[in-house]
Parts: structure tokens; C-alpha cells; sequence
């Protein structure tokens, strides 16, 4: 397709058979290969001099800057990316008409540089942007699936009774036309707001599913995901020695992916599994290499992860300093999930009224959120330790 779209200068069209090629390697674990192909048909389309139409090659340009933003995202650099494409979209705006597709689609992957940079609420209007496109252009499909990406921003401010309900419509949509991808991605997904909610059966069932979904698929990415998901959940059960597998072989996968943000945020949870089987140097060691891959990146919900880690492992008075950064990181950012673990963690690590107040802050937090299930039993002489750090 592509060498026949570019013999009859159909750039758009050679460039989105090049942008489906590029994910297509992306999924399958070969980012190497991606990268390169993606150099390649940038390079070839710069210099590209016959193509004079503005429309043409700025639609080229918007097929490869989807891939080129998920490498982005992979070195860091999502709010850079989502810049780009504001840029690409003003541009394709102006224009007297436009592929809206397209347009809707990188609304969609500009709002997920705009969630991996934690900017939330600018996620949420580029995704009603798409919304609002596929709407109009009657794609039922496309318009549902995109709301399920509103639900895993939704989940990220949690705000989880939305998320969950704008997933289950997207994973119903999919289970009529048997897409099987977002089915997939739905399965995972609702794995990740059960952990939030602290329903870890639940959570282990949609990660059997979403595990299952993704090597029929072997659709690589998904599939660390999924097995990253089951040592979460064996991680909240305290079961560290059936996790600590997992783990080793996640971080191995991540490394060969390159994903970085991924693989930090997989050695904090190598961290906890391993000081849970007394071997605490170790478990230092992971905390050090997860803060130095932080360095490289611009997340602050990783960053706010590893001051709660850092905490874990510090003595009363350092291990409370932390936390408070980590509250008023996570109140920065509307993280109300996170700002609700730091009042539970202070509560622990203080004493008298003030001990009462701050569990009663962050119990309030956890309720009012829909996160009530992790205090089931609760107190501050017995918390949930592991729920609060990760």
C-alpha cells in the first residue's frame, strides 16, 4: 500500500499506511524496528518536493506525528509531544477542509500526551473535542471507544464512579462489534480502577481477561501490562514471593520496550516485593534506579509514587517530610486517590488527636471517591500499608 501510494504521490495515503505499519511494529514489541521506519518516511516526506497542496502534507505529517508522539511519550517527553500536535491541528484548522478523521484522532493522542504529563483537565477537552467530531460525522464506534479514553483520565482525577461507567459503555461498544483491541484495553483498564477502589478479586478477574485478550492478540505492550497488573495484585495480597517473578521478567520486558516511565515505576514495585521478603538493600537499590530514570522524565504522578516510596524506607521524621511533599504534589495536581493515601500515611505516622484527624481527612478522601473498600477493617495501627505507597 505504501509503495503504491507513494508511486502515485498520494502522500496521505502513503503516510497512513506507514503510521499503520509503524503500530503495528509498536505492538508486537519491536520499537527498534518502528523507530527506524519512522525516521525513514519523515525524512522521505521532507523531502518530498512535489507535494504542493497544503492539505496533503499537513495530513502526512498528522499520520506520522500520532506515531511520533508515542516515542515521545516513551522518552519523556508527552508534554512537548502534545504541544506538536496543538501546533499540526491549528494548522489543519485553518484550512478551508480537512481529513476530520484524522483531526479527531489526534485530538485523541494529543489528550493522551496531555495524561501522561498529568494535565488532566486539558486531557479531558481535546478528548470532547473528538467526541464531538465523531458525533458529528456519525462514527458510533469511534465516539464511544473515545469516551472510554475520557473514563481512564476520569480514573487518573479520581473521579471513579465516571471513569468506570464511561469504560463499561466503551467495553460494551467493543463486545458489539468484537474489536477485540479495546476490548482488551477496557479489560485493563478496569483492572486499574478495581486497584483504586481496592477490590482486588475483582481486579484479578478482569487481569485473567485482560492477560487472555492480549496473547490471542500478541499485542506485546498489553501483554506486560496484563502480567504487570497480576503482580499489583499479588503485591496488595502481600503475596511477594509469587510477585517477585513477575516483576524481574516485567522489568526485563520493559528494558527491551523501552518504556521508561513504565520501568520506573515497575522498580518501585520491585522495591516494596522485595523489602516484603527481608531484603531491604535490595529493595534501596530498585528505589535508586527508579529515581534515576525519574530524572529523565517529566511525570509528576511517578515523581509523587517514589516520595511515598522514599517514605516507606526513611526513619519518622525524614519518612513525614516526604509525605508532605507527596500531599502537596498530589493536591497540586488534583490527585485526590493519592492526596487521600498521604493523610492515611501521616495518620501512621503521627500520634494523639492529631493521628485521629489526619485518618479521618483521608478516610473522608477515600470515601468520597469510591476507594472506601481499602479501609474495610482498618486503622491506624493496622493500615493498609501497601496501598498507601503504591
Amino acid at each position: 500500500a505504501m509503495n503504491l501510494a507513494w508511486e502515485n504521490r498520494a502522500v496521505a495515503p502513503w503516510a497512513a499506511a506507514g503510521s499503520r505499519a509503524i503500530l503495528t511494529l509498536n505492538r508486537l514489541g519491536r520499537n527498534d524496528e518502528a523507530r527506524r521506519l519512522l525516521a525513514q518516511l519523515e525524512n522521505q516526506l521532507d523531502k518530498a518536493h512535489f507535494v504542493t497542496e497544503a492539505q496533503e502534507r499537513l495530513e502526512a505529517s498528522g499520520h506520522l506525528l500520532l506515531r511520533r508522539m508515542i516515542f515521545m511519550r516513551y522518552d519523556g517527553r508527552a508534554a512537548e509531544a502534545a504541544q506538536r500536535a496543538q501546533r499540526l491541528i491549528e494548522q489543519m484548522l485553518a484550512l478551508p477542509q480537512t481529513d476530520r478523521h484524522l483531526l479527531a484522532t489526534l485530538y485523541t493522542d494529543q489528550a493522551t500526551m496531555f495524561w501522561a504529563a498529568d494535565v488532566y483537565e486539558t486531557a479531558v477537552t481535546a478528548l470532547q473535542q473528538a467526541i464531538a467530531i465523531y458525533a458529528d460525522l456519525g462514527d458510533q464506534y469511534l465516539e464511544t471507544a473515545t469516551r472510554g479514553n475520557l473514563g481512564i483520565v476520569y480514573w487518573s482525577m479520581s473521579r471513579l464512579n465516571d471513569a468506570e461507567e464511561a469504560i463499561r459503555e466503551s467495553l460494551q461498544m467493543a463486545e458489539t462489534f468484537n474489536a477485540r483491541w479495546r476490548m482488551m484495553n477496557e479489560m485493563g483498564n478496569l483492572c486499574a480502577i478495581s486497584f483504586s477502589r481496592g477490590t482486588l478479586a475483582q481486579a484479578l478477574n478482569y487481569t485473567e481477561r485482560h492477560l487472555a485478550l492480549a496473547q490471542e492478540a500478541d499485542d506485546a505492550a498489553e501483554i506486560d501490562r496484563a502480567n504487570g497488573n497480576r503482580a499489583m495484585a499479588l503485591l496488595y495480597l502481600g503475596n511477594f514471593a509469587t510477585a517477585l517473578p513477575l516483576l524481574e521478567e516485567s522489568i526485563a520486558r520493559l528494558q527491551s520496550l523501552g518504556l521508561q516511565l513504565q520501568l520506573a515505576e515497575s522498580y518501585i514495585f520491585l522495591s516494596y516485593c522485595l523489602d516484603g521478603l527481608g531484603r531491604r538493600a535490595e529493595a534501596e537499590t530498585a528505589v535508586a534506579q527508579a529515581m534515576e530514570i525519574a530524572e529523565k522524565l517529566d511525570s509528576p504522578a511517578l515523581q509523587g509514587l517514589i516520595l511515598r516510596c522514599r517514605a516507606h524506607f526513611a526513619a519518622p521524621t525524614e519518612a513525614i517530610d516526604l509525605m508532605e511533599q507527596a500531599l502537596t504534589q498530589a493536591r497540586q495536581y488534583g490527585r485526590k486517590l493519592e492526596e487521600g493515601r498521604c493523610l492515611l500515611r501521616l495518620a501512621v505516622l503521627s500520634s494523639g488527636r492529631q493521628r485521629d484527624k489526619l485518618w479521618a481527612e483521608g478516610a473522608a478522601i477515600m470515601n468520597e471517591i469510591g476507594a472506601e473498600a481499602w479501609l474495610d477493617g482498618r486503622s491506624p495501627e493496622n493500615p493498609p500499608t501497601v496501598a498507601l505507597i503504591l
